[in-house]
């Protein structure tokens, strides 16, 4: 029987992740340019650059400073692996591995082929973010789920 023609691929992505935790209301105001912020909780917020930013924790600290002097911003980047549902049937696919409804346009904290991730869902793709420790068993996860997904060109996230 022949592969089924992939409609949509799992991709690894570079990106820089930023935890913020403040006030709420500082990080209501918390703006930092080539960041979206999505908020995980009352006092702590996520931000996510794409393509990587070097210096989006010491930006995103500084303004904190300004508007919560006790808000703090740690680069974590380092322990998020990104991948990217891309394709037609990127939506179908990622159903197939998790039971949340996904937003037409959003971010959400949901289980993800059984592992806690941040998942931002946008009209041409689904951003996964896994902790990076558990990247590749995400990844053959993904796989045994969603066969029909095409393959990464490299291999691993890129940092």
């Amino acid at each position: 029987m022949p592969e089924p023609e992939p409609s949509a691929a799992l991709v690894p992505v570079a990106v820089t992740v930023v935890g913020c935790h403040a006030s709420p209301g500082a990080l209501d105001a918390l703006a930092v340019d080539g960041a979206v912020s999505f908020r995980v909780a009352p006092d702590e917020a996520m931000l996510l650059a794409r393509p990587p930013s070097v210096d989006l924790a010491d930006t995103a600290e500084r303004r904190l400073a300004a508007l919560d002097p006790g808000g703090v911003a740690v680069d974590l980047t380092d322990g998020w692996a990104a991948l990217a549902l891309a394709g037609p049937g990127a939506r179908e696919a990622f159903s197939r591995l998790s039971a949340i409804g996904l937003p037409s346009d959003g971010f959400v904290a949901c289980d993800v082929a059984r592992l806690p991730a941040r998942v931002v869902a946008a009209r041409d793709e689904v951003l996964v973010l896994v902790p990076s420790m558990v990247e590749a068993w995400f990844v053959g996860a993904a796989r045994r789920r969603c066969p029909e997904l095409a393959a990464p060109a490299a291999t691993g996230s890129p940092r």
